[in-house]
């Protein structure tokens, strides 16, 4: 840090000017410490006189800002203007920009894991309908222990409902990081952010500027060449960085998918050096295999559809044949029963007996016996396979009086046949009486009985 032509000097009767954090061609940043609320602050002047763009350019980031609270923004205290030069105090951030911690190639974890919480802010900041504009290495500050990014300088953030304030004819945005959008003077929107933050990502992991040269060279390349992606890296990272700058700012992911992209990026490079030899990636081959696994998503969710559904099938056709379902027949056949005479008090009632059951009978005190129907057998107490009142103790009409008695037996039981019944089907087997002989003495051979 050096002194600037403010340093020692007291602005707005508050601020005591220290050594410069930095210094470029549109702003100088100073240390400086608030008398008032006793902190450290820093305080950056624009360079040149303040016109009325620059106070409602000004204005309108400190507005911006104040309406936001996220961890990894840079707050804005305040603005005004000392010695004609426009200027807004912040809060201080010591570790310095990334552009000053970019000395070369960085470890591609450290990369992803700043990457990661910049997307994590602008996912914060694109959800409130603010797009910044102007994502690049000097607007993103570190703390000292590397642990902590912020995204600064919303002097060129948008809010949808304000009108943008610039000159006809002059390009806002810094030319190396511009989406092709931009350049093309089509709309500016959260996409644009994510393509920047794709170039970011990529100088840091290869140690140079994806688009050299001046502001028109470095410009209109990215209208006739897509950014080149590093081919020995992670496969998490060929996926994040073809993605974040896709030319179709339609086909980008969003902010909020970029930050779990890195954050997966980061979990695959840890211990990774950085890289010395750049290989790189095919683009369309990237695409490719994108549509690929797209594809093989759909045929994976097809397939378990159509595992549920045969297993939906098997459990339903299981219950159907299972023992006691309520049918014991298999589908398609017809099965004919014989309907009964009700018991007295009781309305009909009918079911399926599993035959590897035992038969159950109610019987209702008072009521009369109930004749077998034709087609019945003493043996399996049914009607034409059909047990009246079997399993149910109560009324089948569901109304139990209180005054009637139910009891139920396991076993079958032989009742007198109705002589008002039909004679069933088939006759039924007679067998023969043996004749029991009497008792007492033989009669005598020739003997003739009674009295002659």
């Amino acid at each position: 840090m050096w002194d600037g032509d403010l340093t020692g000097e007291v602005v707005d009767g508050r601020y005591a000017l220290g050594a410069l954090y930095g210094s470029g061609g549109m702003a100088e940043v100073y240390r400086a410490f608030d008398t008032r609320l006793d902190r450290k602050v820093a305080i950056k002047f624009f360079q040149g006189e303040a016109s009325g763009e620059d106070r409602i350019r000004l204005d309108r980031e400190a507005q911006v800002l104040g309406e936001m609270n996220c961890p990894g923004l840079v707050e804005v205290y305040g603005t005004g203007v000392f010695r004609g030069r426009p200027y807004f105090v912040m809060q201080a951030v010591e570790g310095g920009t990334l552009r000053r911690r970019m000395r070369g190639a960085m470890a591609p974890e450290v990369v992803a894991t700043v990457g990661a919480q910049i997307a994590g802010v602008l996912a914060h900041v694109h959800a409130q309908d603010v797009v910044h504009r102007d994502v690049k290495p000097s607007n993103i500050l570190l703390d000292t222990e590397g642990r902590r990014a912020y995204l600064a300088d919303f002097g060129l953030a948008l809010q949808g409902q304000v009108t943008r304030v610039t000159r006809s004819g002059i390009l806002v945005g810094t030319a190396g990081y511009l989406a092709p959008e931009q350049v093309r003077g089509g709309d500016v929107l959260p996409a644009a952010d994510v393509y920047a933050l794709g170039l970011v990502l990529l100088e840091c992991l290869t140690g140079r500027p994806e688009y050299p040269g001046g502001d028109t060279e470095a410009a209109l390349s990215r209208l006739h060449r897509e950014p080149r992606i590093p081919a020995n890296l992670p496969e998490p990272w060929t996926a994040v960085l073809a993605g974040m700058t896709a030319s179709d700012p339609t086909k980008r992911p969003t902010a909020a998918k970029c930050r779990r992209m890195l954050e997966e990026a980061a979990r695959a490079s840890v211990g990774l050096l950085p890289l010395v030899e750049l290989a790189v990636v095919d683009r369309a081959e990237v695409a490719v295999e994108r549509k690929k696994g797209k594809n093989r998503a759909v045929l994976a969710g097809a397939a378990v559809a159509a595992g549920a559904l045969a297993l939906l099938g098997a459990v339903t056709l299981g219950d159907a044949f299972a023992p006691g379902s309520g049918s014991g027949e298999h589908a398609g056949q017809t099965t004919t029963t014989t309907a009964t005479e009700p018991v007295a008090g009781q309305a009909p009632m009918s079911g399926v007996v599993d035959p590897n059951s035992p038969v159950t009978d109610t019987v209702r005190d008072g009521a009369p016996a109930q004749a077998r129907p034709a087609g019945s057998t003493e043996e399996d107490g049914t009607v034409g396979g059909v047990t009246p009142g079997a399993g149910t103790d109560v009324p089948a009409d569901g109304v139990d009086d209180g005054d009637t008695t139910t009891a139920t037996t396991t076993k079958a039981r032989k009742e007198p046949v109705d002589p008002g019944t039909k004679t069933p089907p088939n006759p039924p087997v007679v067998t023969p009486t043996p004749v029991i002989p009497t008792t007492g003495p033989p009669a005598r051979e020739g003997a003739v009985t009674g009295r002659g």
